[in-house]
């Protein structure tokens, strides 16, 4: 292989210099919103599920899906907290798919070895259809419909994935690239993203863990849920479950 061009070497050494200070602005510009606060309490409340409840299921293997999916929803926090915004909603879909994995694989043990193999695979769109029909969960009312909640927020941040569509684009007209773009407007539009992904598998890992949540069980996750949740959410899951998250 030659070598990398001086003038290369040079300018990857500027653009590397000017990376930690183009990040902690980004930071700055958006760290004083109410967006991300709420975020982080996200993340508390599912370390939470990971660390308390998760650890009730039998198969250790498959435990580690719900790992990705927390770490999913820590990367899609961080890129979001500089302005990445593509990469922020790429790992909110993939939040989406290994959370159904997780429950997928909890139910199936021949399959997931399997899978360690290379030998099973399972469509994204199958997982949703299996989990929207899961015994757990399919006793929620069409009011709260898991499946058309779950194909729309995938829909949508599927066009993140692709690039197919001009509001998920991190370059602008005239070819400039750019990666991370802060901006309080796009903050706002992600937070919303990641308040209905979170929301929808937050019904289904309740449900799917309601004997771990039934009485006055789990207080320290009912609490950080109660502030990051939405009312449509928490009203589902006290009418149709009886599973209590307001304090």
């Amino acid at each position: 292989m030659s070598s990398i061009p001086p003038e290369v070497q040079e300018n990857f050494k500027k653009f590397s210099e000017k990376l930690p200070e183009n990040i902690s602005a980004s930071i700055s510009a958006l760290m004083d919103e109410k967006y991300l606060p709420v975020s982080y309490a996200r993340l508390c409340a599912m370390n939470a599920f990971k660390r308390d409840v998760v650890p009730t299921i039998n198969q250790a293997d498959a435990k580690r899906f719900f790992d990705e999916a927390h770490n999913d929803l820590l990367t899609s926090h961080v890129m979001a907290s500089i302005g990445a915004w593509r990469p922020a909603l790429k790992s909110l879909r993939s939040f989406i798919e290994n959370s159904c994995a997780a429950i997928y694989f909890s139910d199936h043990r021949i399959e997931l070895i399997r899978w360690s193999q290379g030998k099973f695979r399972i469509s994204p769109r199958e997982l949703r259809e299996y989990v929207s029909d899961h015994p757990c969960v399919d006793k929620i009312s069409k009011d709260y419909n898991i499946k058309s909640k779950l194909d729309t927020e995938y829909s949508t941040l599927s066009k993140a994935v692709h690039g197919s569509n001009d509001l998920f684009r991190m370059t602008d007209s005239s070819g400039g690239t750019y990666m991370n773009k802060p901006s309080k407007a796009e903050l706002g539009k992600w937070a919303k993203r990641e308040s209905e992904a979170f929301d929808v598998i937050m019904v289904i890992l309740c449900s799917y863990f309601k004997s771990e949540l039934d009485g006055a069980r789990r207080p320290g996750l009912r609490t950080t849920l109660h502030y990051c949740m939405g009312r449509a959410a928490k009203d589902t899951l006290r009418s149709e479950m009886g599973i209590t998250i307001d304090k």
